[in-house]
């Protein structure tokens, strides 16, 4: 299953972006994210954990943790989402504002939260961009 969601999913979200010029809407990266996660929920069938974390602090829009139930391993994605804003119709001219977001403070780039957390961890962590286009 979830082999399908990673085949299927991709595909699924650059239909639904693209809807969403047609309806003059913009679905926020939000909107997939929560899509992702009710997927992964239901694909991961107990082998992945899907948690919120809170952004400002950890850099990261959501947490994956597979697990190994067999013998109690587990290693942690902390992922941060962008989705690419069309500049016009043309794909090549789509563009990603939020790389460079500054975390609520105003501080620190949000990559280096991301970074600094999941290097600080004592737990397997991994810092990831999953982006949405």
């Amino acid at each position: 299953m979830l082999c399908s969601l990673a085949r299927n999913f991709p595909p699924f979200v650059e239909n639904f972006l693209e809807q969403s010029q047609r309806l003059s809407r913009r679905f926020r990266e939000e909107t997939v994210t929560d899509l992702l996660i009710g997927g992964l929920i239901t694909a991961g069938a107990g082998s992945i954990i899907v948690e919120l974390p809170n952004e400002p602090d950890t850099g990261a829009d959501m947490e994956w943790n597979f697990v190994n139930a067999d013998d109690r391993t587990f290693f942690r994605l902390l992922l941060q989402a962008k989705r690419a804003h069309a500049v016009e119709s043309d794909w090549r001219k789509h563009q990603y504002k939020e790389l460079f977001h500054k975390t609520a403070s105003k501080t620190q780039l949000q990559v280096n939260v991301l970074c600094d957390t999941a290097r600080n961890s004592p737990l397997a962590t991994y810092p990831l961009y999953i982006f949405y286009n």
